[in-house]
């Protein structure tokens, strides 16, 4: 029972004190190991075996970079500008398979999440309530940068056509840095999160510029798109996919 307090008011603090902090932070991306590992390569047709390489090797050699910005009790996480040609075929399977171009809105004082993205041909934004992500707190720690972090782990449970399947997610956070906030809208720990690692992706903070100061960093998240829940767009998703396989039999 002690503890359970300690760690609510921990928050609570962390909350009110974070209300003065403004920065943002870079991170670089790289894959954590194969997309597809060479044994289902082998087992699949010989017609397949080279595109499946070829979308391996676009996650490997194409390089992203994100930035997250936060103010108060608002942060925005996107993909930074590439140098790359984003025309490129190769360059344009990773950006798909990231969904690099969702846009990731969080607001601890109205509760809320917000993901910007464009999938079936529309844009819809993705709402939830914060904090709905239970993590284990370890007291495993390693230095990113200059500051020394702790792992904390939890997992998502994702459904799609193909079922329901459990993704592990991996925080480094810095609690010298006393913000809720981290990459892809994932949050709610006692520090900032300068390493994120979500099943093979990793997101590690190259960049940092805290300032503590108020009206310094802007965060801006456009509204343009329908509103939904997650449930809602599956629901979308679904009933499209039995369409499709519909007409697709006639």
């Amino acid at each position: 029972m002690k503890k359970n307090l300690i760690i609510v008011s921990l928050f609570f603090f962390l909350k009110t004190f974070s209300q003065n902090y403004a920065g943002r932070v870079v991170y670089k991306f790289s894959v954590e190991q194969a997309l597809i590992d060479s044994k289902t390569i082998d087992n699949k047709d010989k017609k397949y075996n080279g595109m499946l390489r070829f979308i391996n090797k676009s996650l490997e050699n194409n390089r992203f970079e994100f930035e997250l910005k936060f103010q108060g009790s608002e942060s925005i996480f996107l993909k930074q500008e590439s140098l790359q040609n984003d025309n490129n075929k190769s360059y344009k399977i990773a950006n798909a398979l990231l969904k690099a171009d969702n846009v990731y809105y969080s607001n601890y004082k109205t509760n809320r999440r917000k993901i910007s993205k464009n999938v079936y041909g529309e844009n819809y934004i993705v709402v939830s309530e914060l904090d709905n992500l239970k993590w284990s707190l370890t007291n495993n720690s390693k230095l990113v940068g200059k500051y020394k972090c702790f792992k904390a782990t939890s997992y998502l449970m994702i459904k799609n056509n193909k079922g329901i399947f459990k993704k592990e997610i991996t925080a480094w956070y810095a609690p010298d840095i006393p913000v809720n906030f981290g990459p892809k809208g994932y949050g709610g720990l006692p520090g900032l999160i300068l390493e994120l690692i979500e099943d093979n992706y990793r997101y590690l903070a190259s960049k940092i510029v805290i300032i503590n100061k108020k009206n310094k960093i802007k965060v801006n998240f456009s509204e343009k798109g329908k509103l939904v829940t997650q449930d809602e767009l599956d629901e979308i998703g679904q009933t499209l996919y039995k369409k499709k396989k519909f007409i697709l039999q006639n």
